[in-house]
């Protein structure tokens, strides 16, 4: 499924979409969830996280994902190692997007269990997706809305 979307910033074109995503069992402790995505603007930079963090907190500089079973039942439960991955250069701890310019990113994120779970239908949802916008004159902390976000979901693994 691919989802695209322009959010009108003053002065400025924003695009963001969602480009795909997989989920799957590796083994019986071990499930691998992927998202992809895009970011650019023409007017500003981008400044995007690299690091997620699961059920995070509103104000995090960080990107959030929840894992769910059954639809919304939220997993509680395993360790998950999550984190963003781009070619775009890094600054301090966040990945640039030049104004103008476009840069992929995949979010990925490995769920294991010390035994084997009973799962069912589990998928991984981001929460929060937040970045910065920045030219000479202004900076904007901003985010996707969790409207924007419905796309943010992988397939579930069943």
């Amino acid at each position: 499924m691919v989802c695209a979307a322009l959010v009108i910033v003053p002065g400025n074109t924003f695009a963001y979409n969602a480009t795909g995503g997989s989920a799957t069992k590796i083994n019986d402790h071990t499930y691998l969830y992927t998202i992809n995505y895009q970011l650019g603007s023409v007017k500003y930079d981008i400044l995007a996280p690299i690091g997620v963090v699961r059920d995070g907190e509103r104000g995090s500089p960080y990107a959030s994902y929840s894992i769910t079973q059954n639809e919304d039942e939220h997993l509680v439960g395993g360790k998950v190692s999550a984190l963003v991955l781009s070619t775009a250069p890094v600054v301090g701890t966040q990945y640039q997007v030049k104004a103008g310019e476009a840069q992929r990113f995949t979010l990925f994120a490995i769920l294991t269990f010390d035994e084997t779970p009973e799962l069912n239908e589990t998928q991984l949802r981001v929460n929060r997706l937040p970045f910065t916008l920045k030219n000479n004159e202004v900076t904007l902390e901003n985010g996707l809305s969790s409207g924007e976000l419905k796309s943010y979901v992988t397939p579930k693994v069943e």
